[in-house]
């Protein structure tokens, strides 16, 4: 092949061949779906409380899940993706226990205690919790 066809051919492969490269090794990121981003959480409400809760958590899609009548103990974990910013935890009973027993309501983030409160049941045998909440950084 002469010299000149030769160098019109790499010039015509190079330019081809330069686009190809350069998009097979570009990788798009997707922040929404990074799993180096998830965060470990853990809900759960420990006592000695013999009412019934209902519960609403914060879930993985920026809304809540609602959980009723929950006997204790309870827990759940959720693995939450970088979007969700802010998560919260809230409880009160649906059905009473007796006056004074106890219950606690606890929020652990990549297993450290993020949040923590415990209630005593009150003369009726209601038993609320204030909202625990997290904001991740």
């Amino acid at each position: 092949m002469p010299t000149r066809m030769k160098n019109r051919f790499n010039s015509i492969l190079l330019i081809v061949a330069l686009p190809l490269f350069s998009l097979s090794s570009c990788k798009k990121s997707n922040d929404k779906q990074s799993c180096a981003c998830n965060r470990q959480v853990r809900y759960e409400i420990i006592g000695n409380f013999t009412g019934k809760f209902n519960i609403v958590f914060t879930n993985n899609n920026n809304g809540n899940t609602n959980a009723n009548d929950i006997s204790l103990p309870w827990a759940t974990e959720i693995s939450y993706n970088n979007y969700v910013k802010k998560i919260s935890i809230d409880c009160a009973s649906s059905a009473n226990g007796m006056p004074g027993q106890i219950a606690s309501i606890r929020l652990y983030v990549g297993g450290a205690l993020r949040g923590s409160h415990t209630s005593v049941a009150g003369p009726t045998g209601e038993l609320s919790f204030p909202t625990q909440h997290y904001e991740f950084d």
